[in-house]
């Protein structure tokens, strides 16, 4: 009986341990995918910026950001699930990324105008209104989410959201993607009946999702 009730505590205390140890790989293939992805994404668009004067800046500059930005989301993932935050020199180094792809599109745009500066108003509104909103949303439920994922969602705002026409319906359609990436990521915390959870790879999924949605 002693041994029958060592083995049942044993298989008790190691049980958590594997499931984390399941969901970190389940995580990790989801991010291997998104780079698979983003890196189909990123030669689509150098295919299309052959024979194009200003093929650097609308092909080759796109497609290592997004490479980059594959691979920093990789590393927020496995960062967010093993520490449930997100460090700060990752959401730098991101953001330095996507700045370098918001002045290739403004030079571009610019180019392709007489040198004209192409109008920002909108396009900037758009592209914070997901991080102000999840800020809202993060000082009416503080559990829901955290700072870290706040500041991602700002990134991510900035990465997809301006790149395109019409970036007010940009911005919703994100939105949409990250509401249900949210949702989605709040169903599984119930599930598992944790008080808290990682929001950040659910935030990426949501954001990728997107703008592969858009790129179409």
């Amino acid at each position: 009986m002693a041994s029958v009730q060592r083995s049942s505590q044993t298989k008790g205390l190691t049980s958590p341990a594997g499931e984390r140890h399941v969901s970190l790989a389940g995580v990790i293939v989801l991010a291997c995918s998104a780079g698979v992805l983003a890196t189909a994404i990123a030669l689509d668009q150098l295919r299309e910026a052959v024979g194009d004067p200003l093929w650097l800046l609308t092909g080759v500059i796109p497609g290592l950001v997004t490479c980059v930005l594959a691979a920093l989301s990789g590393q927020i993932v496995v960062a967010d699930q093993a520490t449930l935050t997100i460090p700060n020199k990752l959401l730098m180094r991101a953001a330095c990324v996507v700045a370098v792809a918001v002045v290739a599109a403004l030079a571009v745009g610019m180019m392709r105008d007489d040198g004209s500066a192409p109008p920002l108003v909108w396009p900037a509104i758009a592209a914070v209104l997901p991080a102000v909103l999840l800020l809202v949303f993060w000082w009416i439920e503080p559990g829901a989410c955290g700072a870290g994922d706040v500041k991602l969602c700002g990134v991510i705002g900035v990465a997809v959201v301006p790149f395109g026409q019409e970036p007010l319906a940009r911005a919703g359609v994100l939105l949409l993607f990250l509401a249900a990436a949210l949702a989605l990521q709040n169903l599984q915390r119930i599930r598992n009946c944790a008080s808290e959870g990682a929001a950040g790879p659910w935030l990426l999924g949501g954001g990728w999702a997107a703008h592969i949605f858009l790129s179409r």
